[in-house]
C-alpha cells in the first residue's frame, strides 16, 4: 500500500483503518472485540492518537485482506515482527476475541464479492454495443438507485 518512501503517520494508518471499517460495515465495538480492547482504543487509533501493538497489527492484516505488513510497519523487520505476533498471539485468543474475528473476515469477504459481481455487471452494461439497449440498462440502473434511496 505505502511506497518505501511515503512517510506513514498514525493519523494516516488510523484514517485508513476507519476507512476500511466503514467500507466493510465494521463498527468499532467489532473491531474492539477482534483486537480485544475498548471501544475507546478503537477511537484512539481511528483519530492516531494509539498506536497499535504488534500483535494487534497482527490481527489487523488477518482481517483486512490485501494488506501486508509495510501498511504498519515500512521495514524488513516489519515483516519478521508480525510473523512472531501471528504465531504468538493464535494460541491466546479469547473464544469471544476469536468470534470477532471470524464474524470481520466473513464481512469482508461478501463485500469483496458484492464488488466482483457489481464490477463485472459494470463491465456488461459497458460492452453493450447498442446504444438504445445500453440506455435502458443505465435506466434501470438510475431507477433502483432512486428506490432504493441512494
Amino acid at each position: 500500500m505505502a511506497s518505501d518512501c511515503e512517510v506513514r503517520t498514525l493519523s494516516s494508518i488510523g484514517s485508513e483503518i476507519k476507512s476500511w471499517c466503514k467500507q466493510n460495515k465494521v463498527n468499532q465495538t467489532e473491531l474492539a472485540a477482534a483486537l480485544d480492547v475498548s471501544t475507546m482504543t478503537v477511537r484512539r487509533v481511528w483519530k492516531g492518537t494509539k498506536e497499535l501493538t504488534s500483535v494487534q497489527i497482527a490481527i489487523m492484516l488477518e482481517v483486512m485482506p490485501h494488506v501486508t505488513a509495510d501498511f504498519f510497519i515500512p521495514t524488513d523487520m516489519g515483516e519478521r515482527c508480525i510473523e512472531y505476533a501471528q504465531n504468538l498471539n493464535k494460541g491466546y485468543r479469547t473464544e469471544m476475541q476469536q468470534k470477532a474475528i471470524t464474524n470481520i473476515k466473513s464481512k469482508c469477504s461478501k463485500n469483496e464479492d458484492l464488488e466482483r459481481r457489481l464490477q463485472a455487471a459494470m463491465n456488461s452494461v459497458m460492452d453493450i454495443e447498442d446504444v438504445k439497449k445500453k440506455e435502458i440498462m443505465v435506466q434501470q440502473i438510475e431507477l433502483m438507485l432512486k428506490a432504493a434511496a441512494i
